[in-house]
């Protein structure tokens, strides 16, 4: 297991944690989750997702769109659901 640091994905491990912002930029040059296949992952595991991470404007779904053959799960402790507002997502 590794973390993402340093602008670099190593394939050399089986599990990467990473938070978004260490995967992408604005600039498409640097956004290093372009430097793997898109099926690199397997499974893609998203914490806090009720924080955005799958709004149509999010930094996230670049990301998620990229590895759209991956299992993805989306994560939260705190999720919303009322009559009117729903943050409860799922991501196959």
């Amino acid at each position: 297991m590794t973390k993402i640091k340093g602008r670099n994905i190593d394939p050399a491990y089986e599990i990467h944690l990473g938070l978004y912002q260490a995967l992408t930029v604005p600039d498409e040059e640097n956004k290093i989750f372009k430097t793997v296949s898109r099926d690199f992952f397997d499974l893609i595991i998203i914490d806090e997702c009720h924080r955005g991470s799958a709004a149509e404007d999010s930094a996230w779904l670049e990301i998620l769109e990229y590895f759209a053959n991956a299992i993805q799960l989306g994560l939260t402790a705190t999720p919303k659901e009322t009559k009117y507002v729903s943050n409860i997502t799922f991501f196959w």
